[in-house]
């Protein structure tokens, strides 16, 4: 299995980061009390921090923390879960910026005939 490391900048490695870093949260127990309610913040803080957003509703981080604290998911588990709570308009958003980036042509035609004007 090849698994990210630190250095690596491309976006399965800030989603196995992010799973990383919540997982650890749930199963260390860093405080007292609480930890799983400072580990879904923390993981929210982290995503929005690096620029992209995740669905904060509970069921879902329930689940997930749920999951964590059976050992029911690896890193990469909790990693693809983080992943599928992106909003649909984040994921389509994203395919446009990574399509203007693009250093095919075609890519580079493509954005822009998606690009939506700005205000």
């Amino acid at each position: 299995m090849n698994t990210p490391r630190i250095e690596v900048g491309s976006p399965d490695a800030f989603w196995w980061r992010a799973g990383a870093l919540l997982e650890q949260l749930v199963l260390l127990r860093p405080l007292p009390a609480r930890n799983e309610y400072f580990a879904y913040g923390v993981a929210i803080a982290y995503i929005r921090a690096s620029g992209d957003t995740v669905d904060s509703s509970y069921e879902p981080w329930r689940d997930l923390i749920t999951d964590i604290r059976a050992l029911r998911l690896t890193v990469l588990d909790v990693a693809d879960r983080l992943r599928s709570m992106r909003p649909a308009w984040v994921s389509s958003r994203r395919l446009l910026v990574d399509a203007a980036r693009c250093p095919y042509p075609s890519g580079r035609r493509q954005a822009r005939s998606l690009s939506v004007p700005g205000p």
